[in-house]
């Protein structure tokens, strides 16, 4: 039993990261229109955890383990309908102790016109708090927002790799695929990433709920500190670093 794609790396990191405080599952979470472009079982969507691991003897029953939610559910008369593709039915008592949860975890599920997205809902909401200059889309926060670019190419310097180009939230979790070197070096990166995700994110909130003044100096400070932090907390030291092949810019 495998999960393809980046949400395994995904998943591995987020829960390391959730020791240090820094909830990316809320910041990842799929918000639902049409179902069409979230996957059922490997998308943060519902609750605070993946269903794949909430639900392992499922994930392991379903046929389609890359299905989407409009693969998986139907709104009949207003009413939600599974459609999932068993392997076999469900029978045994902890497959119905699974599927019984799942039931009413998706009984008020609500799909509708329109496309998915990574990241929380933020329609309609003005201008970015952070630069002013559009409107304060997910995707603006995290990658297009001048403070965003500006983190990333610092970022990017730090980390001493090229720098980062992305489209859009998805671009940044699929990063570490892109550079060269070991797998721990992949996951030191990665874990950078993200980590840089949950500080754009702790930045806005600073800027909307505190009032506080935030620069990408600030974020870029936040990013190192959690960097290390983290690399000690799965290592028992930052000498790790040297181990795994990574060098940063100490500037």
């Amino acid at each position: 039993m495998s999960i393809p794609g980046p949400w395994k790396q995904v998943k591995k990191t987020t829960d390391e990261l959730k020791m240090l405080g820094i909830r990316l599952d809320i910041i990842l979470m799929q918000v639902l229109k049409s179902g069409n472009n979230s996957l059922f079982w490997l998308n943060y969507w519902i609750g605070n955890e993946i269903l794949s691991i909430k639900f392992p003897i499922l994930f392991g029953l379903e046929r389609e383990k890359g299905c989407t939610l409009a693969d998986s559910l139907i709104m009949v008369n207003g009413e939600i309908c599974s459609t999932w593709g068993w392997l076999r039915t469900p029978c045994s008592g902890p497959e119905m102790v699974e599927l019984r949860e799942l039931l009413q975890l998706c009984q008020n599920v609500v799909l509708e016109d329109g496309n998915d997205k990574v990241g929380w809902d933020l329609d309609d909401l003005g201008d970015c708090p952070a630069c002013g200059e559009a409107d304060e889309t997910t995707g603006h926060v995290f990658v297009s927002c001048s403070l965003a670019q500006a983190v990333w190419q610092a970022v990017s310097t730090w980390c001493m790799v090229p720098h980062i180009f992305a489209f859009s939230i998805r671009d940044i979790l699929e990063l570490y695929k892109f550079i060269k070197g070991s797998k721990r070096q992949a996951k030191f990166f990665h874990a950078v990433y993200l980590v840089s995700v949950w500080c754009l994110w702790k930045a806005r909130n600073d800027i909307v709920f505190n009032g506080m003044a935030v620069t990408a100096e600030i974020v870029v400070g936040n990013i190192k500190a959690l960097g290390y932090l983290w690399v000690k907390n799965r290592s028992g030291g930052s000498s790790c670093l040297g181990r795994i092949g990574v060098s940063l810019r100490y500037s």
